[in-house]
C-alpha cells in the first residue's frame, strides 16, 4: 500500500511540477488574504477573495507572508494536484485488480490517453495542469478517501475525510454525505478495526472547524445589501450565464459512460460480488450511491432557478456525476485486470490497450472503451450462465471477439492520418496493426472451431490454449502495456514552463508591479494579479464566482456594462455560455474604438490606471512596454 501511494504520488507530483505547471487561483486569492495585494472594499474580486473559504487560501497566505514566491507555491500546488490524482487512480485500481503493477501503471496510462483533463457534463474533470486548484484536487480527494476506505486505511481516510470540507466545501460536503450513507448502510459488516479511524476523523473535523473559525474571525465588515437585491443577481446569473448549473444533454458520451459505471457497479455489487474482495465493494457502493444521489438531484436544472433552494444550486449536484465519469475508467481497467487470468478478458484488454495507444483520437478511444466494457460484462456473465445452465457458449464468444478485432481495425483506419499512409506520426505502424487486427478478427469470426480443443471448456477459458501459452501471454502483457504507454506518452503535449512568468522574470510585469491603482485586462488574458502583484478590475471579465458572493452583483454589473459592454440583465445570446464566447470579439472592438477621454472616465470611475492587452489589440492610449505578445498601456491624467 505504501509502495503504491509512494510511486504514484511521486510520478504525479513530478508530472505536475515539471511537465504541467500552472498558476494557481488559490495562490492568487492568497495574495489578497495575506495583504500583499490590496483592493478597494467594493471590488467584486476582493469580496470573493475575502469571503471564499478554503484551507488552501490560509496555507498559501502564510507562506507568502514568510517570503515564498507565487511561482514556487504554484509549482508545489501543481505537483500536489498531480500527486493526489495519481494516488487516487492507482489505489482505486488496486482495490479492484489486486495487482500492484497495474495499480502503479494505470494513472500514467489513463493520463496519456485522456490527457490532463476531460470534459464533464457541466464541469471539466481535471487531473493536473489546471489553474482551478479547488476543483481538480477536490474531485481526486473524493476518490482517494474512498479508495483508502476500501484499503481499510482507517486513520488516513478518516483524517482526509474530516479535512475535505476545508479543501473544497462543496465537494467535501458531497464526499462526507456519500461516505456517511455507505457507512450507515454497511455498518453491520464493518470490521472492528474501523473504530481506529474515528479519532482521526474527529481530528480532521477539528482542523476544518478551526480553519472556518479563523476565516469567519477575519472577515472584513461590509455594508449590508438587501436580500432581494442579492437574490435577483443570483438567480439572474444562474438563469442566463452560469455554465456549471445548467441543463445538460441526456444522451451523450458522458451520460453513457456514467450509465455504464452505474450498471457495472450494481452488477458486481449484487450479482458478481463473490468475484471481488470486500474492499472493492466499498468502491462499487460509493459509485452507486454518488451516481444515484446526483442523478436524483440533477433534475433541479430543469426547473426555473427561482423555485430551487439557493443552497442546492450552490452545491451543483450535477458536478458529483464527474465522480462516476472518472470512475468509468477506473472500473473498466480495474475489472479487466482483475480477470486477467481469463483468456477472453485478456484478449479484450490487449485489444483495448493497442487501440488506445495507436489511435489517440477521442471518439475512437471512447467507443473502444464502451465496446470493451460491453465485452467484459458479456464475457463474465456468459461464463456464469454457462456454469449455471451447462451451455457451451465458446463459439459465439470467439466470434464476438473476432468482431471486436474487426471493429478495432476499422476505428484505426478511420483516423484521418491514415490517408497519407506513410506520412504523419505512427501512420505506417497503425496501418500494419490495423491489418493484423482485421486478419485476426476475420479468422476468429469465420473459423472459431480451430481454437476449441476436444473436451469441455473450463470456467475461465482454460482448454482453449495450453497452460504454457497462458503463462507466456500473461507474463508478456504487463510489459506490452508499459511499451504502448511509453509510445503514447511520447506524443502527449506538455505545457510551456515559460508561461510561469511574473514581475520577477518579465519586464512588462516588472513595470506593472511598480504602478498604483487597478489593472484592466481583457477576456482570454486572465491571472494578471498573480503575475504583476497588482489588483485587477475584474480579471478578464470573469464572473463565475458570482453565485458564491451575490452581494458583488451590483458592482460587477456596473463594471461589465461600462467597461466590457455586457449587461447581466440583458444577455446578448439566448443560451447560457454563448455570451462568454462572444466577449473576446466584442470587447476588442469596443476597446479599440474607445477614445482617450473614455479611458480617463474609466480611470475616474473605477480607479484603473493601466491596461494590459494582447499585442494584436490597438488602443488609443500611451504605450509603456511590450513583451511576450502583450502590451502595457497607461491611462493619462485629465488635461
Amino acid at each position: 500500500m505504501a509502495l503504491i501511494l509512494g510511486l504514484t504520488g511521486a510520478l504525479g507530483f513530478a508530472l505536475g511540477y515539471w511537465v504541467y505547471p500552472c498558476w494557481q487561483v488559490a495562490v492568487q486569492v492568497a495574495q489578497v488574504v495575506a495583504g500583499i495585494v490590496q483592493y478597494p472594499p467594493e471590488s467584486p474580486y476582493y469580496l470573493f477573495s475575502t469571503k471564499a473559504w478554503t484551507l488552501f487560501h490560509q496555507i498559501c497566505a502564510l507562506f507568502l507572508s514568510l517570503g515564498f514566491s507565487e511561482k514556487a507555491l504554484s509549482l508545489c500546488l501543481s505537483g500536489v494536484m498531480g500527486a493526489i490524482s495519481f494516488q487516487a487512480l492507482g489505489l482505486a485500481v488496486f482495490a479492484l485488480s489486486g495487482h500492484p503493477f497495474f495499480a502503479c501503471l494505470f494513472p500514467l496510462f489513463i493520463f496519456t490517453h485522456i490527457g490532463p483533463m476531460m470534459s464533464g457534463l457541466t464541469y471539466d474533470v481535471m487531473l493536473l495542469g489546471s489553474e482551478e486548484t479547488y476543483g481538480a484536487i477536490g474531485l481526486s480527494l473524493i476518490l482517494l478517501v474512498i479508495s483508502l476506505l476500501a484499503a481499510e486505511q482507517w486513520r488516513l481516510s478518516g483524517l482526509l475525510l474530516g479535512i475535505a470540507p476545508a479543501v473544497h466545501p462543496i465537494l467535501g460536503t458531497w464526499c462526507n454525505l456519500v461516505v456517511g450513507i455507505y457507512l450507515m448502510g454497511y455498518r453491520r459488516s464493518l470490521p472492528a478495526s474501523f473504530r481506529k479511524g474515528l479519532p482521526f476523523l474527529l481530528m480532521g473535523y477539528g482542523v476544518s472547524t478551526l480553519s472556518l473559525a479563523i476565516h469567519l474571525g477575519t472577515l472584513p465588515a461590509r455594508p449590508p445589501i438587501p436580500a432581494e437585491v442579492t437574490s435577483t443577481y443570483f438567480f439572474q446569473y444562474i438563469r442566463y450565464w452560469d455554465e456549471h448549473r445548467r441543463r445538460f444533454p441526456l444522451f451523450s458520451n458522458d451520460t453513457l459512460a456514467i450509465g455504464l459505471n452505474l450498471f457495472m457497479s450494481f452488477l458486481w455489487l449484487f450479482r458478481l460480488k463473490d468475484d471481488l474482495p470486500r474492499d472493492a465493494r466499498v468502491l462499487l457502493a460509493s459509485f452507486a450511491i454518488s451516481g444515484g444521489l446526483a442523478a436524483a438531484l440533477t433534475g433541479i436544472h430543469w426547473f426555473p432557478p427561482e423555485r430551487i433552494p439557493p443552497f442546492l444550486l450552490v452545491l451543483m449536484p450535477a458536478r458529483l456525476l464527474n465522480f462516476n465519469l472518472l470512475g468509468f475508467n477506473v472500473l473498466l481497467f480495474g475489472l479487466l485486470t482483475r480477470y486477467r487470468d481469463d483468456l477472453w478478458v485478456l484478449l479484450n484488454l490487449s485489444l483495448l490497450v493497442v487501440t488506445m495507444a495507436l489511435a489517440p483520437w477521442p471518439p475512437v478511444i471512447f467507443w473502444a472503451k464502451v465496446l470493451s466494457c460491453l465485452a467484459l460484462m458479456w464475457s463474465v456473465a456468459s461464463r456464469r450462465l454457462l456454469a449455471y445452465k451447462g451451455q457451451d457458449l465458446r463459439l459465439p464468444v470467439i466470434r464476438f471477439y473476432g468482431a471486436l478485432f474487426i471493429l478495432g481495425s476499422l476505428f484505426l483506419l478511420a483516423h484521418r492520418s491514415f490517408y497519407p499512409v506513410f506520412f504523419g506520426r505512427y501512420s505506417a505502424a497503425k496501418l500494419l496493426v490495423a491489418s493484423l487486427l482485421s486478419l485476426t478478427g476475420i479468422s476468429l469470426f469465420l473459423f472459431p472451431q480451430f481454437l476449441l480443443p476436444k473436451g469441455p471448456a473450463g470456467p475461465s477459458g482454460q482448454g482453449v490454449w495450453s497452460r504454457m501459452a497462458w503463462v507466456k501471454m500473461t507474463a508478456f502483457f504487463p510489459w506490452a502495456v508499459m511499451a504502448f504507454t511509453g509510445i503514447q506518452a511520447y506524443g502527449v503535449p506538455v505545457l510551456d514552463r515559460q508561461q510561469l512568468i511574473d514581475f520577477r522574470s518579465d519586464p512588462l510585469f516588472a513595470e506593472a508591479s511598480k504602478g498604483k491603482g487597478l489593472i484592466l485586462n481583457p477576456p482570454g488574458l486572465e491571472m494578471m494579479q498573480i503575475r504583476a502583484r497588482r489588483p485587477v478590475l475584474l480579471d478578464g471579465g470573469k464572473t463565475d464566482f458570482l453565485p458564491y458572493v451575490p452581494e458583488a452583483g451590483p458592482e460587477m454589473n456596473r463594471i461589465l456594462r461600462h467597461v466590457y459592454g455586457v449587461d447581466l440583465f440583458h444577455p446578448s445570446a439566448p443560451h447560457r455560455g454563448e455570451q462568454r464566447a462572444s466577449w473576446y470579439v466584442d470587447t476588442k472592438a469596443l476597446w479599440e474604438h474607445r477614445t482617450p477621454e473614455g479611458g480617463r472616465w474609466i480611470k475616474e470611475q473605477f480607479g484603473v490606471t493601466q491596461v494590459i492587452t494582447k499585442e494584436s489589440w490597438r488602443l488609443h492610449l500611451p504605450e509603456i512596454i511590450r513583451s511576450r505578445g502583450m502590451v502595457l498601456y497607461r491611462i493619462p491624467e485629465a488635461k
